[in-house]
């Protein structure tokens, strides 16, 4: 349902946001990591962006009815 939207899109948005900074920042240290992994970093935050459109649109959706 709408929940389970939100939380997949939290948690997508998570790995791919943090979880890129992450390896962006370790990368001096494994020297393993393409510095190409920042791309995906504004896809992340556009996933937790819309996760919480999605639970405001939710709660208003709950308060009217």
């Amino acid at each position: 349902t709408q929940l389970k939207l939100i939380f997949r899109l939290v948690v997508f948005g998570v790995l791919l946001f943090s979880g890129s900074l992450y390896l962006l920042a370790f990368n001096e240290i494994i020297e393993v990591i393409d510095v190409k992994v920042g791309i995906i970093t504004p896809f992340g935050g556009l996933f937790l962006i819309g996760s919480w459109l999605l639970a405001i649109i939710f709660v208003i959706k709950k308060s009217k009815s």
